[in-house]
């Protein structure tokens, strides 16, 4: 039986949590960052950004302390109570950061109240509407975050960050952001200062880039979603590094925000290998792997779900790169994912663990050394099989996993089969399971293939002899109170069948060929068989055009053994193959 291939990414991003007012002249802000609490200030301000705004509070100029001897004019001061006009006050601080831009503590007092007004729940939409009108001001703030000669000062890095952050949650400054003058490297000076304040030793700085960074890659905008992705992936390099962050900022704004830069992987990736490729090189996948095995001790009793489902999203889109997939196998991945599986805290993140497995899984028999790890994995799927029996998604994983590991190797074959767990059980109960609901035809493909691969053994025992006359007796069972029931092969009532219950119809069929007459040559006399044989012939010869290939192959595998069993005439053996010839044609012709 042919490995099944490697699924894709998921076919879909999901749509970001954003809704613009398009009645008024300037969009209302919108909260990209959901995962973030709420802030203390009483703002619209990203709540990513929430966690720096308690003890990182702005520090106007003191108006006790007296001015340095270098400064002619007096900084300006925050009232106590927040009362301007947002264009006069823009403008008015545009006027002295473009007077001072050399000045480090002057910009970082106009840059500080620039920041403070920009989160007022009064004021703060109308001040980023002034800012957004004075390319101006915006000029500097892009300067003055990549200016080496400022770089001693953090407090104005972090806040001119936290100003553009500020603007990324407006629809009309996401489009500023990236359509701002191009700084020479390929993007524009905005999407270059973020990328610059990623790289930055003040970790407020580096929350508020990954704010803004985020906001950027779930715009509703496709148009504007992808341009910001090709920017933004220069600063991918910088990204995968901050998951090493080991600094001493508190455990509840690591755990916040590697929340958002998981995120933000995650989107780079999809369905990008350049990216994937640079994620893998810059051991990005060590760090992944490393971020959920580690969450115990890295968080404490936080709630680990949030960290987990976007490590777990991001594992799965970069195990779909077929340049990455050693990687998990070189740093023990499968160890991790098995361990995550056996305790997952929610369906999702068993989903994508599972999701991710399967995308190696056609590599671990020749890769992995650690049986015991590769014998607590297929343990714990055929657990899945039984708790997860009315969950299609999980259970199509975990078929897959064990279809391609039980693929010519004779010791999985044999723990399935003798196993404490009875495999073979478990799968004919999914699919009995499957022909009930209804279930999509990727639960039984996965399925058939595994017990095909199931009953080929090398090694013929008594129990194995058993275990497919268990096995007949099924499909026998269902031949004569199911199949016939539901299936009728009148053509009148056939051609009303959906596409759907025709691949169902033939999935069953060829399931039953393949293990009913697998050295199945002494039963010449079984009539039973041979009905079974009629019926089936002539249910297939009515959905060539259905057949995947994976069953194409399965029924010409039965088709040699029907032959070699001498269970059916040659003359009804015919049909079949043309039938089979003509399938594999329409396939091969639709995949170019």
């Amino acid at each position: 039986m042919a490995l099944s291939k490697r699924l894709n990414d998921e076919p879909n991003l999901p749509n970001p949590p954003m809704t613009t007012d398009s009645t008024v002249g300037f969009s209302n802000p919108v909260e990209c960052t959901s995962d973030y609490n709420t802030t203390t200030w009483n703002s619209a301000a990203p709540s990513s950004a929430a966690s720096t705004f308690e003890e990182w509070t702005p520090r106007p100029y003191n108006v006790h302390t007296q001015p340095t001897q270098i400064h002619s004019r007096q900084p300006i001061q925050p009232p106590e109570r927040i009362d301007i006009v947002p264009s006069t006050a823009v403008a008015e601080i545009e006027s002295i950061m473009y007077d001072w831009r050399k000045d480090g503590e002057m910009l970082t007092n106009a840059i500080c109240l620039l920041f403070r007004y920009s989160v007022d729940t009064f004021s703060g939409d109308g001040v980023c509407e002034a800012m957004l009108a004075s390319p101006v001001l915006l000029d500097i703030l892009y300067e003055v975050i990549v200016d080496e000669d400022l770089r001693a000062y953090e407090t104005m890095l972090r806040y001119a960050t936290g100003n553009l952050a500020n603007l990324s949650k407006y629809r009309e400054g996401r489009i500023a952001l990236l359509n701002s003058a191009s700084s020479g490297r390929g993007r524009s000076k905005a999407v270059d200062s973020l990328i610059y304040s990623l790289q930055s030793r003040d970790m407020p700085a580096v929350i508020f880039a990954v704010t803004a960074v985020q906001n950027l890659l779930l715009d509703q905008d496709e148009r504007l979603r992808s341009f910001a992705k090709e920017q933004i992936k220069h600063g991918l390099p910088h990204m995968v590094k901050l998951l090493d962050d080991r600094n001493e900022t508190c455990h509840r704004q690591r755990y916040q925000f590697k929340v958002t830069l998981l995120d933000c992987l995650w989107i780079l990736a999809f369905q990008n290998e350049e990216n994937r490729i640079t994620i893998k090189d810059n051991d990005g996948i060590h760090l992944v792997l490393r971020t959920i095995a580690e969450r115990d001790a890295n968080f404490g009793n936080q709630s680990k779900e949030l960290l987990l489902e976007r490590a777990s999203r991001v594992l799965k889109t970069l195990s779909a790169g077929p340049e990455s997939r050693y990687g998990f196998i070189e740093k023990g991945g499968i160890s991790i994912l098995t361990n995550c599986i056996c305790s997952p805290i929610n369906q999702e993140i068993l989903a994508n663990c599972l999701w991710t497995i399967t995308n190696l899984s056609d590599i671990i028999n020749n890769s992995v050394t650690d049986t015991n790890c590769v014998n607590q994995l297929v343990t714990r799927l055929l657990q899945i099989l039984c708790e997860y029996a009315e969950e299609p998604m999980i259970i199509n994983g975990a078929l897959c996993i064990l279809k391609n590991l039980s693929y010519e190797n004779e010791r999985i074959k044999h723990l399935i089969c003798f196993g404490p767990i009875k495999g073979v059980d478990l799968i004919l109960n999914t699919i009995d399971n499957a022909l009930r609901h209804s279930i999509d035809n990727e639960t039984l493909e996965p399925a058939i293939c595994a017990l095909c691969n199931l009953m080929n053994q090398t090694h013929k025992t008594t129990e194995l002899d058993q275990i497919k006359s268990d096995v007949r007796g099924y499909f026998e069972q269902i031949s004569e109170a199911k199949i016939t029931r539901h299936y009728s092969i009148n053509p009148e009532f056939f051609d009303k069948l959906g596409e759907s219950k025709r691949v169902y119809s033939t999935s069953t069929c060829a399931v039953e060929f393949k293990h009913l007459y697998e050295g199945a040559t002494n039963n010449n006399n079984n009539h039973n068989d041979s009905i079974m044989v009629s019926f089936m012939l002539s249910l297939l010869s009515h959905t060539p055009r259905f057949l995947s290939l994976d069953l194409c192959f399965c029924c010409c595998c039965v088709v040699v053994v029907v032959i070699n069993g001498k269970l059916a005439a040659a003359a009804s053996i015919q049909p079949l193959t043309l039938h089979l010839s003509e399938a594999i044609t329409l396939q091969q012709q639709q995949r170019r």
